[in-house]
């Protein structure tokens, strides 16, 4: 049989980095979204302000998605790492390790 080898310090890294990009990526899309809110009188004026509230609401619905797919992945990334960690351990028990 092969040995595998996980490197768990570089796992953690990467769930880390995932959750942090998450978080960076929801921020600049809020920031942006924010930086639209001066022109709202605009589409108010010219009649479309209904595409506008669609626009935001699809924003809103993209962030929201983004987060729980990112979230669910590190999630499981990491429950991938303590499976693999709770069993090297099992196995180190009964071989007397």
């Amino acid at each position: 049989m092969a040995d595998i080898h996980l490197n768990h310090p570089g796992l953690s890294q990467a769930i880390d980095d995932m959750m942090r990009a998450t978080g960076q990526m929801s921020n600049a899309m809020q920031q942006l979204m924010q930086g639209l809110v001066p022109f709202e009188q605009t589409f108010e004026a010219d009649g479309s302000r209904p595409q506008w509230d669609a626009f935001k609401l699809a924003v809103a619905q993209a962030d929201e998605q983004m987060q729980n797919s990112f979230g669910k992945g590190a999630l499981a990334l990491s429950d991938m790492q303590h499976i693999h960690i709770d069993s090297d351990r099992r196995s180190t028990n009964i071989l007397g390790g």
